[in-house]
């Protein structure tokens, strides 16, 4: 297998897309010269790992990556900037995450005291 060595100013711009855009950021791949989105470029990355992911334990966490990237609502962060969309107040954003945290920690003790 090849390996690339790509300039550090383009990799820099690849990471400020996926911070500025989240897992839809449109991400340039140097190596096949095209253009794919974050979701997409993690997906493919999770399908390059997958031969050797039961043998290092780690299907359940590969498992919950896919779930994400398959999540129409996006992550936690773009659910949070939908809120503050909505709502225009960062007060909203802090009651959705603390509402957020007090159903994880109440399905958390229930599957605990199952």
């Amino acid at each position: 297998m090849a390996s690339h060595i790509l300039p550090r100013t383009l990799l820099e711009e690849n990471k400020w897309r996926a911070m500025r855009y989240g897992l839809d950021a449109q991400v340039i791949d140097f190596i096949r010269n095209r253009r794919l989105t974050m979701r997409e470029s993690i997906s493919e990355l999770l399908d390059f790992v997958d031969d050797v992911v039961d043998d290092l334990g780690s299907r359940r966490e590969m498992n919950y990556l896919r779930a994400l990237l398959e999540d129409p609502r996006g992550t936690g962060a773009d659910r949070q900037i939908e809120v503050y969309a909505r709502t225009g107040s960062t007060q909203a954003v802090i009651q959705y995450l603390m509402q957020q945290t007090a159903r994880e920690l109440t399905r958390d003790l229930r599957e605990k005291s199952a």
